[in-house]
């Protein structure tokens, strides 16, 4: 009876063992006229069965086991939200047919590095790819006409894109704090939206076409890193905080259609010293330019704007009719700085505070091997003693003031045992290392929850107390409008100032 019993009870093992493989990819997800509303997948790689044409709302929401993800040829609908959240999801093969991705399709997909969009593509949903921190460049196809807004906002790593010639516009936010170095705008585009590109950083150089009739405000807001700007030449208004705080910019080139140019729009541009007209003085003086009371230092108040007229010589004009890149000011090294930094690099520099391997100018923005020399020279002039470095335990680098920045625990490494010393410092990562040198000093950092600036969602939590304590100690300040930009890039220069600051208060 029990050998009856035992055969029975193995049959029926073998039986279920036999049935598990074959429900598994049925059971993976639910899937309803052909669109999967909800998936069970674990497994880092994903499968999507041949025959889906859909994929639904929030379908593979927040799935952080999520590796790599294969899509049929037959899928042509990616829904609200479908991928959102699956952070380490990195491989996307996606199906050639894709028609539509809505918005926040692949939002806050933090470890995906890189997607190739189908040529059969029509529209991308708002905030598709928003807060995909590794994604580092993109081809938008030709086959898009619609596009919402924030497609690619806080893509921190983003630092080449290409613009297919189906879109006309650039929504409100498309690029917003991005890590575009460069952008060549087509001349299908229209028109830009508001905050576009504002809070790239590292922008230094962007082509805009006449083809373009209007920017919203605050396009290239907080563009630190922007040198010089033609504006089109069916251009009529600059709007509101167009240029506000890009403290590289020294010249911009403005058509003789422009016939109003609102408050803000140069606000805090300090380094502006050139302005070429595309008309006479008397055109000029005709523009509507809005002045807010209390901005004292919009240069275009400040007389310290050349501004020069291509229409007032009367024969072959001795100004370009182009912007030529101004020489800028020299330090007392002999390296390049902007005019409203020259005073107090030069303090920097009197102070050794600046190592060697910054380069000859120090208007570029900043990187991590850079920045770990800089704390550690700043470490050495406030008292520190720094002692022998131990063996290298990064794999990409072998200089030894990152390695002694590393032992001193001003810096670590970015994972799989690198450092990554080319990489960009930004705005949070640099006060967690000037803090570090603090502590390091003997000094107390205290730990708090938030800090008070707007965009205090944007900070990592394991800066938060390091912006709080540079920042209530004026060391560290905000971009304007109370908002911190804790991704953004710090060029050399405003890594010396913030040094001599630390170094003048806390010494």
């Amino acid at each position: 009876m029990k050998k009856k019993a035992l055969s029975l009870a193995l049959a029926l093992v073998m039986c279920l063992s036999l049935t598990i493989p074959a429900l598994a990819a049925e059971e993976s997800y639910t899937i309803q006229n052909g669109v999967v509303t909800q998936s069970y997948l674990p497994n880092e790689s994903a499968t999507i069965p041949d025959g889906v044409t859909a994929l639904g709302y929030g379908s593979f929401w927040g799935k952080k086991g999520l590796h790599s993800i294969t899509m049929p040829d037959s899928v042509v609908d990616i829904g609200l939200s479908a991928f959102r959240g699956c952070e380490y999801l990195t491989t996307i093969k996606m199906s050639k047919n894709v028609v539509n991705i809505a918005e926040t399709a692949f939002a806050s997909c933090k470890s995906l590095t890189s997607i190739e969009l189908p040529n059969t593509l029509v529209s991308i949903g708002k905030t598709a790819f928003a807060s995909c921190e590794s994604l580092t460049s993109v081809t938008i196809p030709d086959s898009v006409t619609s596009m919402d807004i924030g497609v690619f906002g806080n893509c921190y790593s983003l630092a080449s894109v290409h613009i297919g010639s189906g879109l006309d516009s650039i929504p409100a936010g498309t690029f917003q704090n991005c890590g575009l170095t460069s952008v060549t705008i087509p001349n299908n585009i229209t028109s830009i939206g508001d905050d576009a590109f504002s809070k790239c950083g590292s922008l230094a150089s962007v082509a805009i076409p006449d083809s373009v009739a209007t920017i919203g405000s605050g396009v290239f807001k907080d563009c630190r890193s922007l040198r010089s700007v033609t504006l089109p030449n069916k251009l009529t208004t600059i709007p509101t905080h167009t240029f506000n705080s890009c403290l590289s910019l020294t010249s911009v080139t403005i058509p003789s259609s422009v016939t109003k140019i609102e408050e803000f729009a140069f606000n805090n541009c300090l380094a502006l010293k050139d302005i070429y007209y595309g008309g006479t003085e008397a055109q000029w003086n005709a523009i509507e330019i809005q002045q807010h009371a209390g901005v004292p230092r919009d240069p275009l108040y400040s007389g310290r704007i050349t501004i020069h007229f291509s229409g007032s010589q009367p024969t072959t004009p001795t100004q370009p009719t182009t912007p030529t890149q101004p020489a800028g000011s020299t330090a007392s090294n002999g390296a390049q700085v902007s005019g409203w930094a020259k005073d107090r690099v030069n303090v920097a520099l009197s102070n050794n505070l600046a190592p060697a391997g910054l380069g000859n100018d120090y208007r570029g923005n900043i990187t991590r091997g850079q920045f770990a020399a800089t704390a550690v020279k700043l470490y050495q002039a406030m008292g520190g003693q720094a002692g022998a470095t131990g063996a290298s335990s990064f794999t990409d680098t072998t200089d030894p003031v990152i390695l002694l920045a590393a032992d001193l625990g001003f810096v670590s490494g970015v994972g799989g045992g690198k450092f990554d010393p080319n990489a960009l410092v930004n705005r949070e990562q640099a006060a967690v290392m000037l803090s570090s040198v603090y502590a390091k000093l003997g000094g107390s950092v205290p730990t708090v929850a938030a800090t008070t600036f707007n965009d205090n969602g944007d900070v990592s939590g394991w800066a938060k107390s390091a912006v709080a304590f540079m920042n209530g100690k004026e060391i560290v300040t905000g971009v304007g409008n109370n908002n911190f930009s804790p991704k953004g890039s710090a060029s050399i220069e405003q890594a010396l100032l913030i040094s001599l600051k630390m170094f003048e208060t806390l010494k």
